[in-house]
């Protein structure tokens, strides 16, 4: 039986949408990922298909964790600087 995402088709075929579960699992089946690696390739490449997919194949050729670039839709932690004069 096919899953139920695969009757529906993107409203925007180029962009890859992964606010939307049923989207998320269709661009997963599409693309051969899972949706964290789905998820980390649109924070590092944007929403658009053709990035999305220079992002996962260079992933998956180069075997390394990519950070996402500056202006990613998630903020990166940051890490905390003790204030000057406190303990």
């Amino acid at each position: 039986m096919k899953p139920q995402h695969a009757n529906r088709a993107p409203a925007h075929p180029e962009r890859v949408n992964v606010y939307e579960p049923w989207e998320e699992l269709y661009w997963g089946d599409r693309l051969r990922c899972t949706t964290e690696q789905l998820r980390a390739a649109v924070d590092a490449a944007g929403p658009a298909l053709a990035d999305v997919r220079l992002h996962l194949e260079a992933v998956r050729s180069s075997n390394q964790p990519v950070l996402p670039h500056p202006g990613a839709r998630r903020p990166m932690p940051s890490v905390r600087q003790p204030v000057p004069g406190t303990s």
